[in-house]
């Protein structure tokens, strides 16, 4: 039986391995519905469901019920609490990585037309990308090898 595509959007809980959407898991740092969709919609509205056409605030307030009461401006000094902050950081970073995605497919296509100077790009860009997952793999296989030298000083790699 074939799988389901993975969601691009969902992320992998360290804890349970269990998969998370981007807005569940900014429900749980902020801990709050209106809060989050208040996120997404100034960070990263294409991730709001196209059919709701959420344009303005006013928009995003009439499409969740969590908006009753609440002002463009009060969600502007949400904005302050270190809850709300952590989302930000979280949504941004999810961003970040969805753009250096892209750009790293851009130089490679760019590459694959005969563009020397994106081969280069793609190349050091390429390093840098994968060098955390890199060395970890590395980290991993070395973690625990024991050796011995001449003088039979046994020595353990612990990374």
């Amino acid at each position: 039986m074939a799988r389901p595509k993975k969601n691009p959007d969902t992320v992998t809980s360290p804890t349970t391995g269990a998969e998370r959407s981007i807005i569940r898991a900014l429900k749980d740092i902020t801990r709050s519905d209106a809060e989050t969709y208040y996120i997404i919609w100034k960070y990263a509205p294409d991730l709001l469901p196209a059919e709701k056409n959420i344009k303005s605030y006013a928009d995003l307030a009439a499409n969740y019920r969590d908006f009753d009461g609440r002002t463009e401006e009060s969600f502007e000094k949400a904005l302050l609490k270190e809850d709300v902050q952590a989302g930000v950081r979280y949504l941004l970073k999810k961003l970040e990585f969805r753009r250096d995605l892209d750009l790293l497919n851009k130089y490679y296509d760019l590459s694959m037309n005969g563009d020397t100077q994106a081969l280069k790009a793609y190349i050091a860009f390429r390093k840098t990308f994968f060098a955390d997952a890199e060395a970890d793999e590395l980290k991993s296989i070395l973690n625990g090898v024991s050796f011995s030298n001449k003088d039979d000083t046994e020595f353990d790699m612990n990374f």
